[in-house]
Order: C-alpha cells, then sequence, then structure tokens
C-alpha cells in the first residue's frame, strides 16, 4: 500500500521531510519499490560506466587525483580552492585515476537518490509519488542529470553532500559550508540557507529578501552598485571568468518564468526550500552579473527545486510539477537546437552517455 498524507501536517516542516505526516505501509517490498530500486541502481550504475571523455572536464577530473597543495598563496585561496575535493581525490588516488574517478561517478548520484528520497519522503526506504519524481528529475533535467553528474561532477558531489547531510539532521549552514569545500559554490549556499533558517522563514521576508537582492544585480549590471567581491582575489576564477558587468534579459525572463512561475504555484508551501529557491535565484542571478563563472550555480538550485516541490501542498503540487516540468522541457529543446555539438545539449550528453 502506498504510503499517504497525514491530513493534518506539522506548523513547520523542517529542511527534512516530516515521518508523521506519512502513514502506512513503507512500501519496499512491493512490485512498485522492487522496480523503483531497480531503476534507481541502474541508472547509478549507468553514470558510473559511462564512456570517459563525454564531457570538455573529464580530463581534468582524472588529472585531479594527483593533487597539489604548492600552489595555494592563502588560506583564502585554500579554501575556495575546494580541500575538501582534494582531500578526496588523495584518498582516493591508491585507486588510480579512472577508477576513482569512477567510484565518485557512482556514489556521487545515489547520494543524491537517498538524500532527496528521505528529504521528500520522510523515511529512507520509502517508495512513494516523491522516489519517482527524484528519478523523472535526474533523467529529464538538464540540471540535475546530465549537469550535476554528467558534467559538472564537483558540483554534483556537493549537492549530493549537502543533501546527505540535511537528510542526516546536519545543522543546515554548516552543511553548506561542509560542501563549499567541495565546490565554492555552496559558500554562496552557505548564506542563502542562513537567511533563510534564520531571519527568512516566512515567505513573505523571503520575497522581501528576493527582491532587495535583484534589485541589487539590476543596478549591479546598469553599473550603479560596487561588486560585492571588491579586490577579493578570487583564484583561478579571475582568470578563467571575464569579471564584467551585464544584464542578459533573455536568460533571466527565462529564470523569472521557470522559477517564478513554479514557486508562484506553489506559494502556500511551508517548506523551508521555497524561501530557499527564491533566495537562491535571486543570489545567483545578481552574482551572476558580476562573474560569469557563477551561472553555474543554477545546477544546484534545481535540487532546491525539487525538493521545495514535494514539500508543496497537495492541491497545488500536481500544476506546480506540471507547469515546472513542461517549461524545463521546453527550455532544454530551445536550447539543444542551438547547441554547438552533442556535449552541449541533453539529448547529445545522454547519447554520449549511453554510448558504448
Amino acid at each position: 500500500m502506498l504510503l499517504r498524507e497525514a491530513e493534518v501536517a506539522s506548523p513547520w516542516p523542517p529542511w527534512v521531510g516530516d515521518p508523521q505526516r506519512l502513514r502506512g505501509e513503507i512500501a519496499i517490498r512491493g512490485i512498485q519499490g522492487l522496480v523503483w530500486w531497480s531503476l534507481a541502481i541502474g541508472l547509478c550504475v549507468l553514470l558510473a560506466t559511462r564512456p570517459i571523455g563525454v564531457t570538455y572536464d573529464d580530463t581534468n577530473y582524472l588529472a585531479a587525483f594527483d593533487p597539489d597543495f604548492e600552489h595555494f598563496r592563502s588560506w583564502w585561496l585554500f579554501l575556495i580552492e575546494e580541500p575538501g575535493w582534494q582531500l578526496l581525490t588523495v584518498i582516493l588516488s591508491p585507486l588510480r585515476d579512472e577508477l576513482g574517478y569512477r567510484v565518485v561517478l557512482l556514489l556521487s548520484p545515489a547520494a543524491f537518490i537517498l538524500a532527496a528520497n528521505k528529504i521528500t519522503g520522510g523515511r529512507w526506504l520509502a517508495v512513494g509519488w516523491w522516489s519517482w519524481l527524484i528519478i523523472a528529475a535526474l533523467i529529464l533535467d538538464r540540471g540535475l542529470g546530465v549537469g550535476l553528474y554528467v558534467a559538472a561532477i564537483r558540483q554534483g558531489l556537493a549537492t549530493s553532500l549537502f543533501l546527505l547531510l540535511v537528510a542526516l539532521r546536519a545543522p543546515v549552514v554548516a552543511a553548506a559550508l561542509l560542501a563549499g569545500t567541495v565546490h565554492t559554490s555552496f559558500l554562496v549556499v552557505a548564506g542563502i540557507v542562513g537567511l533563510v533558517q534564520f531571519g527568512a522563514r516566512d515567505p513573505r521576508i523571503a520575497a522581501a529578501v528576493t527582491g532587495a537582492i535583484a534589485l541589487y544585480g539590476v543596478l549591479l549590471a546598469l553599473g550603479v552598485a560596487a561588486s560585492p567581491f571588491g579586490s577579493l582575489d578570487l583564484g583561478r576564477r579571475t582568470t578563467t571568468y571575464e569579471l564584467a558587468s551585464g544584464l542578459n534579459l533573455l536568460g533571466y525572463t527565462a529564470l523569472i518564468i521557470q522559477y517564478g512561475g513554479t514557486l508562484l504555484l506553489a506559494r502556500d508551501t511551508r517548506s523551508p526550500w521555497l524561501g530557499g529557491t527564491l533566495v537562491f535565484a535571486a543570489a545567483g542571478a545578481a552574482l551572476s552579473i558580476v562573474n560569469a563563472g557563477f551561472v553555474r550555480i543554477f545546477l544546484s538550485l534545481n535540487a532546491f527545486m525539487l525538493m521545495a516541490l514535494a514539500q508543496s501542498p497537495p492541491k497545488r503540487r500536481v500544476l506546480a510539477i506540471g507547469y515546472w516540468f513542461a517549461v524545463m522541457v521546453a527550455a532544454t529543446l530551445w536550447a539543444d537546437r542551438n547547441a554547438v555539438s552533442a556535449r552541449d545539449s541533453w539529448i547529445g550528453l545522454w547519447s554520449l552517455v549511453l554510448g558504448r
């Protein structure tokens, strides 16, 4: 029997799904459980055994298993150059480059699936509608499946680590800071979840914070406001990404349509993931105006959106999820039309992953 929600939910659900709002038998022994776990494990194995060289960064990831700590000029650079990732590569280096890399490729999506299932369903081994939503998002959402777990491996690992720590009920800010040692973007996420945890739990406050950050982003684009980084040394990012202001009207309009529209439809949710997604989207847009490298953090934003959708009220959930996937698929197909190579498109990347 499928799990069903209790009619009375807690007044403020935590970052982790509340087990008390579910009742019924945990569906892990029936056909649904067997099919879902087979599909989840199969997807992780597929991502772990894909051909190497599918993405532009595969060679760099393999080379990372021979870490170099001598180039750091200060503690700040050591912090933002992902010491957690470098420590992991040291630990896995005895497995040799490719095997160590494939261990990461296997464990990263596996941790995401387990943690997301716990957060959205309230129990580790519960299999319900939310479990299928996770698999659908990993396959269809360009920002999750082929984004975080094929192309942006370090960010995918950081996202999985963050969700896993949250699922284990670690302090959410500490979880983001620890994930930030694997990928720098989560140092920004730490500030975002801190705002939501301690000052923006009320959706109205979250909306106000979002508006203030969005206004700051527009002022940045117009050259009126100063960069939040000032003269701070960003290490390799200073040369990798051009530090320049600009306003990509089409990109930010699409952001408002996809994320804003979805969150508006799910607006009554009391999940902190809603406020986190709102502030995250605004902060990501503002930072991407300053430094093009921050566009990457939108990949992890999709994970926040997935958690928010799963914890949205039943009466609004179907419409919000339907809208999210419809706009996401349309945007993906539109982007694939302008793809330069197979590595730049959703269909192309999945075809390369499936290629043997």
